[in-house]
């Protein structure tokens, strides 16, 4: 669990500083990214329910996976950070990370719903404390990995 907790956090902050490489205004970019977030976290919660935390781990993960790995494939395709112009539509990039932050969203929310379902009552804050901190401390890198 602890695994998923520091994967979630720190991608999902990860995620957070790409949005100023969005095209656009930053204004609606944020909107649109937030509009992601709400939907990732109503979503999480209906798998939880529907499938268990085993499998949503597994399809949310899948989702930011696909999304994640088109973000590398964009990125190979052209030299994005360089400003070179190219063919390939400049919404391609905002689609690929709000596909990879839906899924880092939606299994952030999945590891608050699933915590208290996987530990016992007398262990549930505990367990919570002690994952969430680990996942925070992870997290404190993730600019720094972003702008690399």
């Amino acid at each position: 669990m602890s695994m998923c907790w520091l994967t979630a956090s720190f991608n999902y902050y990860l995620i957070s500083f790409l949005l100023k490489y969005f095209p656009g205004n930053i204004n609606y970019n944020s909107m649109l990214s937030v509009f992601s977030e709400i939907l990732a976290m109503i979503l999480s919660g209906l798998f939880f329910v529907n499938f268990g935390p085993k499998t949503s781990f597994i399809i949310v993960f899948g989702i930011s996976f696909v999304g994640g790995c088109g973000i590398l494939m964009y990125q190979t395709k052209i030299s994005f950070y360089s400003g070179e112009s190219t063919t390939l539509s400049p919404w391609i990039f905002p689609t690929l990370v709000l596909i990879a932050k839906f899924g880092v969203t939606a299994a952030f929310g999945i590891c608050y719903n699933s915590n208290s379902v996987l530990f016992p009552v007398l262990f549930s804050a505990t367990a919570m404390g002690v994952c969430n901190m680990l996942a925070r401390f992870f997290s404190i890198f993730a600019p720094q990995v972003a702008e690399i």
